[in-house]
């Protein structure tokens, strides 16, 4: 089990643990003032002075602070859980299997920090590489950008984990046969796993809804002080940048959440299997019964509703252009 619930607190969890969410999100909102704040922007820097004196420059630094904060707070409990996911998996296996489990991480991370990084490079018509920008502007934003890839790489590499965990038990169903308590058990660790996906979706849609938020801000920025017009910065471009994240983020959650329904199902199979007539209404209601527990009737679309926060970057973007937001 992961992160087992301890009987007793510790005198260290007493006096920190109500203390860490307001702790860690100062901490994250003051890392976001720093930056903007100190020597930001230059004396000599006219475009810096005419991009700090506009009232949506507060509002696009507020966003960009509620990101920084919320990473804070996150980022040590997924880097935690992560460590002891692979421990998880690690653990009693051969060599081999250390190495293919390694080789999965390594190109599931390449293919999060090659598509999470490209943006700035796949939209053609990017303005902002044509923008003339305070100085030292583009370095501080890929500072936050970085913090949050490195957020979420975790996050990423933890679903990969959650997976293989989930294809483990799926090959583990049949070979246990009618032995009901291991069925038992692995049911328990199956829904372990689900709570752990909707997890992820719910901090995997927050940070990333924020992203396209604070680009349709920065936008309202460069034309109040004249940088760009409205045409040469469509507001497509936004929702560019919602569909474009939301799509790396389904890119990782579908496939693990349709093999965890799979091997639900097969679970709720083996537990209560459909073999005689006479007795079929019961095993109907049986079936029902784990089904509501397992949670294999909730289909990918009302779990991405559970989670709708995931889908927020597309709809942020569509109310922002509705609502005529420069």
């Amino acid at each position: 089990m992961i992160d087992p619930i301890p009987t007793e607190l510790d005198s260290r969890q007493i006096v920190f643990q109500p203390l860490y969410v307001p702790f860690a999100s100062a901490i994250g909102v003051a890392f976001v003032l720093a930056l903007f704040i100190w020597n930001y922007p230059s004396p000599n820097d006219p475009i810096g002075q005419k991009f700090v004196n506009v009232p949506e420059f507060w509002i696009w630094v507020f966003e960009l602070g509620v990101m920084s904060a919320f990473l804070t707070v996150v980022f040590g409990p997924l880097w935690k859980q992560f460590v002891n996911l692979l421990k998880e998996q690690i653990s009693n296996r051969d060599t081999t299997r250390k190495l293919g489990i390694g080789v999965m991480l390594l190109l599931g991370i390449a293919i999060y920090l090659a598509l999470g990084s490209s943006i700035y490079w796949v939209v053609p018509s990017n303005p902002i590489r044509l923008v003339v920008l305070p100085q030292g502007h583009h370095q501080r934003v890929m500072i936050i950008y970085g913090y949050a890839l490195l957020t979420m790489l975790p996050l990423i590499a933890s679903t990969l984990l959650v997976y293989k965990s989930i294809l483990d038990k799926t090959r583990q169903i049949q070979p246990a046969g009618q032995d009901r308590a291991k069925l038992f058990g692995m049911a328990a660790d199956l829904l372990r796993y689900r709570r752990l996906l909707q997890n992820y979706l719910l901090i995997a849609g927050i940070v990333v809804s924020i992203v396209p938020v604070a680009t349709a801000s920065l936008r309202s920025i460069l034309i109040a002080i004249g940088n760009v017009t409205e045409k040469d910065y469509p507001i497509n471009i936004v929702m560019i940048y919602g569909l474009f994240f939301t799509a790396i983020l389904i890119l990782f959650y579908v496939p693990t959440h349709l093999l965890l329904t799979d091997s639900s199902r097969k679970l709720r199979d083996r537990l209560c299997p459909i073999d005689s007539l006479p007795t079929l209404e019961e095993s109907l209601q049986k079936r029902k019964a784990l089904d509501d527990w397992l949670e294999t009737n909730i289909g990918l679309t009302q779990n991405l509703k559970a989670g709708i926060i995931a889908l927020a970057p597309l709809v942020s973007s569509f109310v922002a252009s509705v609502l005529g937001i420069q």
